[in-house]
């Protein structure tokens, strides 16, 4: 049982988002000034949970009979480009050695306010068919989103067009993918980096028995028009540049009034487990160079 009535400890600007949790509270609901979206599971009986403990905030995930089931949070409110440019951190465990294939957290922005079977906007999201990801649950509106799999991310574009899986997903980007598509082949850009050889060590990897402050990284996600750099720890861990005459994030996300989600995603995990995600720092348009989580110490270096 959750208790409440801890008091919230973000920061809100104009156009920026701090909050470092340290609320000091444990196991408490995550208070006022967020929105959260329990998404439902292929299979019956699956159970999601959101809360505030040990100065950050966690996410229990758990879908029986090898379903798929995650749990989405934004801020309330939106947020612009500003620029030319937006910044979203956080600090999140990304590389638990259990989870790997079945369970991982992912960033999105979108200009739905939210995902697919909740209705809070004009036009309600649709599935795009892409729904193993939390990022392919914003069909009708264009959305960007990154999972977060170790140190070797994948990031996705979905256009507005109601395509769905394969032809709306305009671009997939990662370590070993361009953007070029079957739909668009001639969509692509130029690659740096995504893997661990890009900042060795940047990513810690740990085992589901180790605390998880030993593995908490921090994440930096710069979107431009043409450049999506990814930051982990203060060090640059991937890069994507659009092909000249192509652009990676369309008009509408740059101009638009968009929304960050952070989101966690399980599929198929082992009958009976619970999946434990791990979060912290949730910021949008901060300011300053990227910084490496409080975490990183001598005996867990980053």
């Amino acid at each position: 049982m959750l208790s409440s009535g801890v008091p919230s400890t973000f920061s809100n600007g104009s156009n920026s988002w701090v909050d470092d949790f340290q609320h000091h509270a444990s196991m408490t609901d995550m208070g006022t000034g967020y929105k959260r979206f329990e998404v439902s599971s292929l299979a019956a009986g699956s159970r999601t949970a959101t809360f505030r403990h040990a100065d950050h905030w966690m996410v229990d995930v758990y879908a029986p009979n090898g379903g798929v089931g995650g749990s989405m949070m934004r801020p309330d409110r939106s947020f612009k480009f500003e620029n030319g440019k937006l910044i979203v951190e956080t600090d999140v465990a990304a590389d638990i050695v259990e989870y790997e294939g079945f369970a991982w957290p992912e960033v999105t922005v979108s200009l739905a306010s939210a995902p697919d079977g909740f209705n809070y906007g004009p036009t309600p999201a649709k599935s795009t068919g892409d729904d193993l990801y939390a990022y392919g649950r914003f069909g009708g509106y264009d959305t960007v989103g990154i999972r977060l799999t170790g140190a070797r991310p994948i990031m996705a574009y979905y256009d507005s067009t109601e395509r769905g899986f394969a032809c709306g997903r305009v671009w997939e980007l990662s370590w070993f993918q361009d953007g070029t598509g079957q739909c668009d082949p001639d969509q692509n850009a130029t690659i740096w980096g995504g893997g661990e050889w890009a900042a060795p060590g940047a990513v810690r990897t740990c085992s589901g028995n180790d605390p998880d402050i030993n593995c908490r990284d921090r994440f930096r996600w710069v979107l431009t028009r043409d450049v999506i750099t990814l930051y982990a720890n203060g060090r640059k861990l991937m890069e994507h540049t659009a092909v000249s005459g192509k652009h990676l994030i369309p008009d509408s996300i740059l101009n638009g009034d968009v929304y960050v989600y952070f989101s966690d995603s399980v599929y198929q995990p082992p009958s009976g487990k619970t999946v434990r995600f791990h979060w912290d720092r949730v910021a949008v348009n901060v300011s300053g160079a990227p910084t490496a989580s409080p975490t990183c110490t001598n005996d867990h270096p980053c």
